[in-house]
C-alpha cells in the first residue's frame, strides 16, 4: 500500500485537510492571542543584556514603539530596516512593525556599506533600528560614512539624496547619536492603542522581508505574507 501511494504522489508533500478548519489570522493577532493565554510567560530572555521581557511586556513595548513610528510619519507597508545583532530590541522591533503594518526588512548585522546600500535601496527602507557598536561592528559609525548628512539631522527627518526613502533612524543603544531617535523612549511612548492600525493589516499581505545571503550574487529579497 505505501509503494502504491509513493508510485502515485507527484505533489512535494502530501496534504490533506484537517480535523480542524484553518483560520486566518495576521502574526500581530497571533501574538496577541498568545499574550491573552500567557501574559505573565517569558517570552525574551538575553543574558549578556540582563534583560527579562514577559509576554506581556513584549506587546505593551511593541505597540508603543509600533505606535510612535507610525505618529513618526511610517505608513503602513512601509519598510523598516532591522540592522543589529542578537538583541531584545531586535525582536520587539519586529513584532512592532508586525502589530502596526510595517514590514520589517532583516539585515545581517555583519553587512558593509555595499550590502547595506544595496539593500537599503532595493526594498526602499524608510525606517532602520541600530545598535551599540561591536569590537567589531560600528553601525552608526559605517551609516555616518554612508550618509554624512545624518549627523546634522532632526532625529526623524533625515533628508538624503542617496537613499531618498530613509526618513528615520532609531538607536537601540545607550548612547544618544546625533540624528536618531531613542529606542528606550520610544517603548514609553504614551498612545499604545495599536488597534486601528491593526485593524488596517488583511492576512494575505506582506509582514516580513527575508534575504538571502547573497554569497554568488546580489542579494535576493523575499517577500513572506501573514499567512
Amino acid at each position: 500500500a505505501v509503494r502504491h501511494l509513493q508510485s502515485g504522489v507527484k505533489d512535494s508533500y502530501l496534504k490533506n485537510p484537517g480535523s480542524e478548519p484553518l483560520t486566518t489570522a495576521t502574526l500581530g493577532q497571533v501574538l496577541a492571542e498568545t499574550v491573552n493565554k500567557y501574559p505573565g510567560r517569558v517570552a525574551i530572555r538575553s543574558v549578556y543584556e540582563d534583560v527579562t521581557i514577559t509576554y506581556e511586556q513584549l506587546l505593551n513595548q511593541a505597540d508603543s514603539l509600533g505606535c510612535a513610528l507610525r505618529a513618526q510619519g511610517l505608513q503602513k507597508g512601509d519598510r523598516l530596516g532591522l540592522w543589529s545583532h542578537n538583541a531584545a530590541a531586535w525582536l520587539v522591533t519586529c513584532v512592532a512593525a508586525a502589530r502596526v503594518g510595517l514590514i520589517p526588512v532583516l539585515l545581517n548585522p555583519v553587512y558593509e556599506k555595499p550590502e547595506l546600500s544595496f539593500c537599503i535601496k532595493k526594498t526602499g527602507i524608510k525606517g532602520l533600528l541600530i545598535n551599540d557598536k561591536l569590537p567589531n561592528k560600528n553601525y552608526y559609525g559605517m551609516l555616518r560614512e554612508m550618509i554624512p548628512e545624518l549627523q546634522t539631522s532632526k532625529p526623524g527627518a533625515l533628508r538624503s539624496d542617496v537613499f531618498p526613502t530613509l526618513t528615520t533612524v532609531i538607536t537601540a543603544g545607550k548612547e544618544q547619536l546625533p540624528g536618531t531617535l531613542s529606542y528606550d523612549s520610544l517603548i514609553t511612548y504614551n498612545n499604545n492603542d495599536a488597534t486601528k492600525y491593526g485593524a488596517e493589516i488583511k492576512p494575505e499581505e506582506g509582514c516580513i522581508i527575508h534575504l538571502t545571503s547573497g554569497t554568488t550574487g546580489k542579494n535576493i529579497h523575499i517577500l513572506k505574507i501573514n499567512n
